[in-house]
């Protein structure tokens, strides 16, 4: 029966002969006579492919008394799946996606099974959101570090919520919005545990499991540094505190800039070698120090370092390259002083070092025996001295073909090396 009424609300129905008298026995009823709705929705309409992910629809009906005794749905392509609403607020949960159907169905409201929107909508399914990376993995009990959490379709949509094994805390989308960062809880610990807990994230309505795992570990306490003047003959310095495990990985950092790998020797004492590259380091009179676990987390030293120049140091040689019967001049640059009774080692070789000025001395490469021509030999060129640093750096011989008939003069020489022949 086709309803003509256009009155919104409930009309009488009844069956009737073809000259409008009443069958007999025929019960009359009432019907509600409704428009069709607007439909729109606050946010761009996708999901994952798993579906269970409730969405929110608006329409724009007066049928509120019908809404409330009516059964509400919501059609994905031609899957419908209950829907509940309130004050014009439609909420349904999205349905699994089909696979070899096409990623973008159409989204409707129907009311009893029966057509109720007027206009159409469209929902996106996605592949799955999926965790590929988290930075940092090591954190301290006391929390407040930004985990940031990378991968696959992490859309900003709706609230975000991270939960660290039970400790759930919040989350929040980066300036990216590609990335979520999650605060870490601050934790209870005894003294020299380290807990791993699995970190999960709560996005557009459903929990992600990321797959890894982030561990809190004891904070880290600086109680003193030894040495606290450093110089070019300084190759490492103590720290003493507290919360030093060979389990996590701590990184000594110097002037902000130059790192190293702490050598963890107790729980309460690390050791931390100077960069090799010092001269990066030893700049200024005063050296800030830090430790860390992760490098976002830094954990700085009341007390500064400071540098003293006094001792002699090597920083880089030329040529770097001579033939094996020796006999090469090769300047040494550096820091050395006019007094400092110095010598030249190439490789095992012994030779006398001629002091030019404090940046720079000069030395003879020592001859070197080499069984084969066309071979190339590397020893590393150091300078000996008190209160010296033993750098060093590498030198190449290379090895010649000589005839018969040479001749060399002069025939003799001092043992420490330096003469012309």
């Amino acid at each position: 029966c086709p309803v003509v009424a256009r009155t919104l609300g409930y009309i009488g129905l009844s069956v009737v002969t073809s000259d409008n008298m009443r069958i007999s026995g025929a019960k009359a009823a009432e019907i509600y006579n409704h428009p069709l709705v607007a439909v729109t929705a606050n946010k761009t309409l996708f999901g994952s492919d798993a579906g269970g992910q409730e969405i929110e629809l608006l329409i724009s009906s007066e049928a509120d008394e019908l809404l409330e005794h009516s059964a509400i749905g919501c059609l994905f392509g031609h899957r419908s799946v209950p829907a509940t609403v309130t004050r014009s607020v439609v909420k349904c949960m999205t349905p699994p996606w089909e696979p070899q159907t096409p990623r973008n169905v159409t989204l409707t409201v129907n009311l009893n099974g029966m057509e109720f929107s007027k206009n159409v909508l469209n929902f996106e399914y996605i592949e799955a959101p999926r965790v590929t990376k988290i930075h940092p993995v090591y954190v301290s009990t006391s929390g407040g570090t930004h985990v940031v959490v990378s991968g696959v379709n992490l859309l900003p949509m709706g609230r975000v919520s991270c939960r660290f094994g039970n400790h759930q805390t919040y989350g929040y989308f980066d300036s990216t919005l590609i990335s979520v960062a999650c605060l870490t809880p601050s934790i209870d610990q005894r003294e020299g545990e380290i807990y791993a807990y699995p970190l999960f994230l709560f996005l557009n309505g459903i929990w992600i499991d990321s797959e890894q795992k982030v561990y809190f570990h004891e904070p880290i306490h600086i109680e003193s540094l030894a040495p606290r003047v450093i110089s070019h003959s300084v190759e490492s310095i103590l720290v003493h505190g507290s919360g030093f495990s060979a389990v996590v990985p701590i990184h000594c950092q110097f002037n902000h800039s130059s790192w190293s790998t702490a050598v963890i020797i107790s729980n309460k004492t690390a050791k931390c070698p100077l960069p090799m590259d010092k001269a990066t380091v030893l700049t200024g009179e005063e050296l800030s120090f830090s430790l860390t676990t992760n490098k976002v987390d830094f954990i700085k030293s009341p007390y500064p370092l400071r540098y003293s120049n006094d001792d002699m140091y090597l920083t880089h040689i030329n040529p770097k390259i001579g033939p094996s019967f020796g006999g090469t001049r090769t300047d040494v640059y550096g820091y050395f002083k006019k007094n400092a009774k110095m010598k030249c080692m190439f490789g095992d070789k012994t030779t006398r070092a001629i002091y030019l000025s404090n940046n720079h001395i000069q030395c003879i490469s020592s001859p070197i025996f080499m069984e084969e021509s066309g071979r190339v030999m590397i020893v590393n060129v150091s300078v000996s001295g008190s209160h010296f640093l033993q750098q060093s750096a590498g030198f190449i011989y290379y090895s010649t073909h000589f005839s018969n008939d040479m001749e060399i003069s002069t025939t003799h020489g001092v043992t420490s090396g330096g003469t012309m022949v």
